[in-house]
């Protein structure tokens, strides 16, 4: 990995980070001291957005089936996938998501995802990512990320709802406290307030002047121009074209750890 990043010029963080994501996606399997090799992926199959729903029952299959064909892809015999699932289940029995059922509504669908994954880091289990037409069940709380002080725009009328602020993750204000002060920084984003609350980000750690903010839906789309330095919202889909520059930063956010006691609160509250 350290001579890739050397051989394309990125931040050796940028480099673990594609690879993880990779193992993550079931595209590589990695071995120390062999390396990492391609592996045949198999479909990726969403979760049911309501476990109770009718035709619960086959998404759930697909899912088993997917991580069936993922292990025996990966080079598993059948008995060993057996025993492994079975260490799954009884481990699952004894970590079972607890907390209020959470929906994550933001748009696009895949900047959603991203927050409930931050969601999920500061410790909340029952946590699901949907657009803002996506449907609400009864128990559930609606989650709206803000980003700095814009409110965001929601149909989730009668829902009880909470919005929070997001930030930018240690890992991503690492790497921009490295980037030198000259640098000509491009900011991708998927629409205008996320781009100026990145380009802001970058601004102030970073110290950049020089920066060009743009928005686009896909990667593909971003047109960066001669920026040495590219600042992408994570979780944007590249679009069958991966942004070329000299370091790549892929920007993520984290949740406040303490918005976890809010909802907590909330929960109880709706509880009595």
């Amino acid at each position: 990995m350290r001579q890739i990043a050397d051989e394309i010029g990125l931040n050796l963080n940028t480099v673990l980070r594609a690879y993880s994501e990779l193992q993550r996606d079931g595209l590589i399997r990695s071995t120390r001291g062999k390396g990492a090799v391609v592996i045949r992926s198999a479909p990726v199959v969403s979760p049911p957005a309501n476990p109770g729903a009718e035709g619960c029952s086959d998404s759930i299959d697909e899912i088993i089936a997917t991580a069936v064909e993922r292990a025996l892809s990966a080079g598993l015999n059948p008995s060993d996938v057996l025993a492994r699932t079975q260490a799954a289940i009884d481990s699952a029995g004894t970590r079972a998501p607890t907390g209020p059922a959470v929906v994550v509504l933001a748009a696009p669908v895949w900047r959603a995802r991203v927050f409930a994954d931050a969601l999920r880091a500061i410790g909340l289990g029952r946590v699901r990512a949907a657009s803002p037409q996506g449907a609400i069940a009864a128990n559930e709380i609606v989650v709206l990320p803000v980003f700095g002080v814009t409110a965001p725009e929601s149909d989730a009328v009668g829902a009880p709802t909470l919005t929070v602020s997001v930030q930018l993750d240690r890992a991503s204000i690492r790497e921009l406290l490295e980037l030198d002060p000259r640098a000509v920084v491009a900011v991708v984003a998927g629409d205008e307030v996320a781009a100026k609350w990145l380009s802001d980000a970058v601004a102030g750690y970073a110290g950049s002047a020089r920066i060009n903010r743009l928005v686009a839906e896909t990667q593909a789309e971003a047109e960066v121009g001669e920026a040495s330095v590219v600042v992408v919202e994570a979780g944007m889909p590249n679009g069958g074209r991966l942004i070329s520059a000299a370091r790549l930063i892929m920007a993520g956010v984290s949740i406040p750890i303490s918005f976890a006691e809010s909802l907590g609160e909330l929960a109880e509250t709706l509880k009595q």
